[in-house]
């Protein structure tokens, strides 16, 4: 704001004297900077500090705490870029002055969590190798088994770790006939080893609602037999959805099984609903267990005095969560949770999960995302909002997971590079904080990781369309 200013003196006259003056009110000086994109162990890091206000130029510098080793920060530019060579997580206090004198500051407190992220296995079309968005499972000895169904027909893989590395192995590669077609589902996996799944196209036919050649979906086992050293897998189609009111195009859900081997699954078509599958006279009977349902995308679970939960994405005004009982020869279905939309979420597509104390965790998907808890207390069921995603950002559309430390992790759309990012979240005594564990760049890496599996050493496992990765937090 410039002016002028007069001095008089006491003389009579008084002699007087004026100067043009202007003075310059500056912004707070603010480090603008609220958080720091993960690294990878020996993959070139770079991420920029940024402030406004005060007087630039700026010198930055760390005044407590440590970056990653192999990363360092310029002080001139803000820039912190490396080669992190350890993981781990590393909280530091960063502090920018201005070019006053003496200098305005400004701190803040950040971290850069670093991971180790590994390409497992990259898809080779050329060798009828299907790209696949599907969660992986793991079987008893550590082997990880998968779908392909970006594109159709599909195909059940296996990856095998001797210890020296992971090999991939091509189970079954589907025709779009009768043996089905776009296995999306997350396979399951018996007793004895035997993979259970579904794909969502392909059968019998189906003559109200789909071209006959696709098919409306089937339910099918891959059976594992062994001779000397050598195994081989055999593939049964259990059963034919016929859109004639036992459902249509089965959903991205697992299955999953009851104590006497009976298989429980959910459709999204011809009305949609919650199924069971029976072994009868070598054959498999199917019984819809509740056919009220708008979008059961995400599959159901059982708890442990065998009641099946889900999400319907469009139950209710925006989602519900509910629990389907066995009572007196009959399922009774009871609906836990209508959700509001607002700061609730809406469309919870991704599928449920317990942790040790019988409380849910899932995600809805409508921006803003959320991720919620589920609890019973005094009989009712109270829903708390965990963390809410960025208001343009889409939730996390496949199922949670839990390592042994409470912490959650999952996947989500609204990367840094537009390609997807797996995430995780932490409890603290502040509430949830998220920590991105790895931004997909869609070079070599892979786009749009699917829901996660985790190891007993709490290593994630994942696919991501080209790719299957693993991430070692």
């Amino acid at each position: 704001s410039p002016f002028t200013v007069q001095v008089a003196d006491s003389e009579t006259p008084p002699v007087t004297a004026t100067a043009n003056l202007s003075i310059t009110v500056l912004n707070q000086l603010q480090v603008t900077t609220t958080s720091l994109p993960s690294g990878s162990v020996n993959t070139s890091y770079n991420a920029a500090l940024t402030a406004t206000g005060g007087m630039p130029p700026y010198k930055w510098s760390i005044v407590s705490g440590s970056l990653p080793s192999g990363l360092s920060l310029d002080a001139s530019s803000g820039a912190i870029s490396g080669t992190p060579l350890e993981k781990g997580t590393s909280p530091f206090t960063v502090q920018v002055a201005d070019s006053e004198t003496p200098p305005v500051t400004a701190t803040v407190n950040l971290s850069i969590t670093v991971v180790v992220f590994n390409v497992i296995h990259t898809f080779v079309p050329d060798l009828g190798e299907f790209d696949s968005e599907t969660p992986l499972v793991f079987d008893q000895n550590g082997n990880l088994y998968g779908t392909g169904a970006v594109d159709l027909p599909g195909d059940v893989f296996m990856l095998s770790n001797d210890g020296s590395g992971w090999s991939f192995k091509l189970l079954y590669s589907f025709t779009r006939g009768l043996d089905g077609a776009g296995p999306q589902a997350k396979l399951a996996v018996g007793p004895d080893g035997t993979l259970y799944g579904t794909t969502r196209y392909g059968g019998e036919g189906c003559p109200q609602m789909y071209d006959q050649y696709d098919g409306c979906g089937t339910v099918f086992s891959l059976k594992s037999s062994c001779n000397l050293g050598t195994c081989s897998w055999t593939k049964t189609v259990l059963y034919y959805f016929t859109g004639n009111g036992d459902g249509a195009t089965p959903s991205n859900g697992a299955l999953v099984s009851d104590q006497s081997g009976n298989l429980y699954g959910t459709t999204e078509s011809d009305g949609g609903g919650t199924y069971k599958l029976t072994p009868s006279d070598g054959g498999w009977q199917e019984t819809v267990i509740d056919g009220a349902a708008c979008d059961l995308a995400s599959g159901v679970i059982f708890d442990a005095q065998g009641d099946l939960y889900g999400a319907d994405a469009c139950g209710g005004t925006a989602g519900s969560i509910f629990k389907l009982s066995f009572l007196n020869g009959s399922w009774t279905k009871t609906v836990l949770h209508n959700f509001a939309g607002g700061s609730e979420g809406s469309e919870p597509l991704g599928g449920l999960m317990f942790d040790s104390t019988g409380h849910f965790y899932g995600t809805t998907f409508s921006p803003p995302g959320t991720v919620f808890e589920l609890s019973l207390s005094d009989g009712a069921w109270t829903l708390n909002t965990l963390h809410t995603f960025p208001s343009d950002r889409f939730g996390p559309q496949a199922t949670l997971v839990m390592d042994a430390s409470g912490n959650l992790y999952g996947s989500r759309d609204g990367s840094a590079y537009s390609f997807g990012a797996v995430f995780r979240l932490t409890p603290t005594k502040n509430g949830w904080v998220e920590t991105v564990l790895h931004d997909f760049a869609g070079l070599g890496d892979g786009a749009n990781p699917s829901g996660l599996v985790i190891d007993s050493n709490g290593n994630l496992y994942g696919t991501a369309d080209s790719t299957v990765f693993q991430i070692m937090p």
